[in-house]
């Protein structure tokens, strides 16, 4: 979490990216989304959604994985913003 406090632990981690590799980078207003219940997306359709997606180019990741949260949250407005980065390893 970026941006949340001053003071923030922080454990790092490092992970192997192989060519062809999909990272997906998202901002919490993407599992926050609610439906006008208060329904919340949450991690787990996030999850479904990616796996949806898989092989697909980043265009399509992106585009996939933002369609599938405007169906489940319908026409509620969003309370939070929305960021997406898709970067495919070369």
């Amino acid at each position: 979490p970026l941006g949340v406090r001053l003071e923030l632990a922080v454990l790092p981690r490092s992970a192997r990216l192989n060519p062809g590799d999909i990272l997906f980078l998202f901002s919490d207003g993407l599992v926050e989304a609610r439906t006008e219940h208060g329904d919340e997306f949450g991690f787990e359709r996030l999850e479904r959604s990616l796996a949806r997606h898989a092989g697909e180019p980043v265009e399509a990741v992106r585009d996939g994985v933002l369609a599938d949260i405007q169906r489940f949250t319908g026409h509620h407005p969003r309370e939070d913003d929305q960021t997406i980065l898709v970067l495919k390893m070369p």
